[in-house]
């Protein structure tokens, strides 16, 4: 991968470095597979031209020396600072420019269309957060369906006044009579509009085509005042936050920022604020590195684990960059939380949330692939399908949060594999990926059993579900509840339930001779809904420091549409890693979202525990049942419960199993 990156570099001539007034703009090729937010999205369709809402800045920034809070949008590819700014406009020119905005990062300034997907997250821990905004699928204006659109995100980082500019643009064959299409202006312009910064080329810069692959995109930095020579960013670190006692190995990537050849640069360490821990990395002339590409590195001393019941911070950084001090210190640290465990893990069941369209012709491929595991790994396997763009379509941000991008494709376990030092852009692989992925994710530890009681009441169509965890070790990190509903068997008539089939003229495919379209296709395992949280459930419900023997509960109340068929349906919990926390150090900036351990119970099949049925069919009515500490517990059993009536008395009970 890394010498893909040098010939990319090399072949598309990016490396480059332009001096501008206040802001010195660095260009190369990058494997930058973090930078789309994923965060809050929303379809933009401002009328007639006008910019967006106002959003604020989760951090304070300045922008040419001045402090500001927040921003606009516009579907031309750009946000201003000024909240007076008025309507949007598409002319872009040079900066700095009167026709635009003063006060003004210029991601990606044309002509586009008003329909654009826009999504704002924020990515790590303070004081060295970074602040996204991503235009997804920026259309030319006169474009046709099929023509080129862009992807462009805004990285805003906290500390050092820096922010970057990163594009894929979508292949388009160059011999078209639509190529190029996008003549842009990508730069900046301060609050009076008197300076301004902008990438050579603009105002007709012809963004790179990378074709099809999705891993490489132009990369933009924007360093505030002066050329930034020695600088490296530590983009991950590579160790599990589930460690037994004993010594385990730290590695992770360092990435060149600055101008100078990286020959050499330190790695160090700190656990629990301790001693710290430091190992020199060295490049051969040979594998120097320079701007986008990376240096993989494995620490000389292993991280010691005392106590299989601590939890342990880690910081790490990297620092003496050629022997020199880093200039730029917003991207050097990351911090993780490491839990000592005595390696007793829960009964594991993995999780897959396959996403598919009636109108994918290799979908049904997908489904087939599907039932071959259902079968093979049993109830070890839960799955999930994720309709886009059909009839049973279910719009939520885990598509974009995921980042995914072809169908079918599928996340297992919501995990995200390494490559040559970098996450995959894609955590959902292709169908030939999913054998192997959850032959490994069952084999991983896991700290938390799941089961699901409740109640369902078929006149009002009531679902009252009490999602129970139960911790068997130590577990630390940002966990949440998820709570889906899930209905199987669907069928329908018309293109949005008829499945488009490649594999009609495939002998020997299980879809061999059924038709394109397959009318009458059974749709199974579609995702209706989520109970409540969405995709990344509930939080504040489990602690982030959790020992083991503890246990927590979790009550969804939810109403079944009339239309769901309620002998379909099954419950589908999970518990979370969300990676994203706002807590001042406790995830790296690009941290690994997981999915801890599943459970499904067919709504037929479900019921609250015998000895709490008992008690619910009394005479008095049952307002709720709930713990020592107040919280609402129905079917915990072992521990003393205090059951609330409507009549004002209050009950003390404990079941024994």
């Amino acid at each position: 991968m890394k010498k893909i990156l040098l010939i990319f570099a090399i072949s598309f001539g990016l490396t480059q470095i332009i001096k501008a007034q206040n802001y010195t703009i660095s260009s190369y090729i990058g494997d930058e597979d973090d930078y789309w937010s994923g965060g809050y999205i929303y379809d933009f369709l401002y009328p007639n031209n006008s910019l967006s809402s106002w959003y604020d800045l989760p951090f304070d920034w300045s922008f040419y020396g001045q402090a500001v809070t927040g921003y606009r949008i516009s579907h031309d590819g750009y946000i201003t600072f000024d909240n007076s700014s008025g309507n949007s406009n598409g002319n872009n020119t040079n900066l700095p420019a009167s026709s635009g905005p003063n006060n003004a990062i210029y991601a990606c300034w044309d002509d586009f269309t008003d329909d654009v997907t826009i999504s704002m997250k924020t990515y790590g821990a303070k004081p060295n957060r970074i602040h996204n905004i991503t235009w997804a699928g920026l259309n030319y204006a006169g474009a046709p369906s099929w023509g080129e659109d862009i992807t462009v995100g805004i990285n805003i980082y906290e500390s050092c006044g820096d922010f970057e500019v990163v594009i894929k643009k979508r292949d388009i064959d160059p011999t078209s009579s639509y190529y190029p299409m996008i003549n842009t202006t990508i730069g900046c312009e301060n609050f009076d509009g008197s300076i301004g910064a902008e990438l050579s080329g603009s105002p007709n810069y012809i963004p790179s085509d990378p074709g099809y692959s999705d891993d490489l995109k132009e990369v933009h930095r924007f360093s505030w005042n002066n050329p930034i020579i020695n600088d490296a960013s530590l983009i991950n670190i590579r160790i599990d936050n589930h460690l037994t006692v004993g010594n385990h190995t730290l590695v992770g990537t360092v990435r060149n920022e600055g101008d100078a050849l990286l020959n050499s640069y330190d790695i160090n360490y700190s656990l629990n604020g301790g001693a710290v821990q430091t190992s020199t990395i060295n490049i051969s002339l040979t594998d120097t590195i320079k701007n986008s590409n990376i240096s993989e590195w494995t620490h000389s001393a292993d991280i010691n684990i005392s106590s299989s019941s601590d939890t342990y911070e880690l910081k790490v950084w990297v620092s003496n960059i050629n022997g020199q001090n880093d200039e730029r210190n917003c991207n050097d640290t990351l911090v993780e939380y490491i839990t000592g465990i005595e390696n007793v893990s829960a009964d594991k069941k993995v999780l897959i949330e396959k996403n598919t369209g009636t109108w994918c012709g290799y979908c049904s491929d997908g489904a087939a692939v599907l039932d071959d595991l259902v079968s093979q790994f049993g109830n070890n396997l839960i799955p999930v399908v994720v309709h886009d763009g059909d009839e049973m379509e279910f719009n939520d941000s885990l598509r974009t949060s995921f980042s995914i991008y072809s169908y079918p494709g599928a996340l297992v376990d919501r995990y995200r594999n390494i490559y040559s030092g970098f996450y995959y852009s894609h955590e959902a692989r292709g169908r030939g990926f999913w054998d192997n992925q959850i032959s490994d994710q069952i084999n991983k530890f896991t700290p938390v059993n799941i089961s699901v009681h409740g109640s369902w009441d078929e006149t009002t169509r009531e679902i009252v579900a009490n999602v129970n965890l139960d911790y068997v070790d130590n577990s630390a990190g940002d966990a949440r509840i998820v709570l889906m509903i899930v209905e199987d068997s669907l069928s329908g008539t018309g293109s949005g339930w008829d499945q488009a089939n490649n594999y009609d003229n495939i002998p020997g495919h299980p879809y061999y001779l059924a038709g394109s379209p397959i009318i009458g296709f059974i749709h199974k395992h579609v995702l209706r809904d989520y109970a409540e949280g969405g995709c990344f459930g509930v939080d504040n419900v489990i602690p982030h420091f959790v020992s083991s023997g503890s246990n927590y509960q979790h009550t969804f109340n939810y109403t079944l549409p009339v239309d769901y068929d309620a002998d379909q349906i099954s419950l589908v919990a999970a518990v979370v890693k969300y990676a994203d926390g706002n807590d001042a150090g406790y995830v790296g900036i690009r941290g690994q979202k997981s999915l801890y351990n599943a459970e499904a119970v067919y709504l037929k099949d479900f019921s609250l525990p015998s000895a709490v049925n008992d008690v619910i069919q009394n005479d008095k009515k049952l307002i709720k049942i709930v713990d020592l500490l107040g919280r609402e517990s129905k079917g915990l059993k072992n521990q003393p419960l205090f059951y609330i009536y409507d009549d004002g008395t209050v009950e003390k009970k404990i079941f024994f199993e």
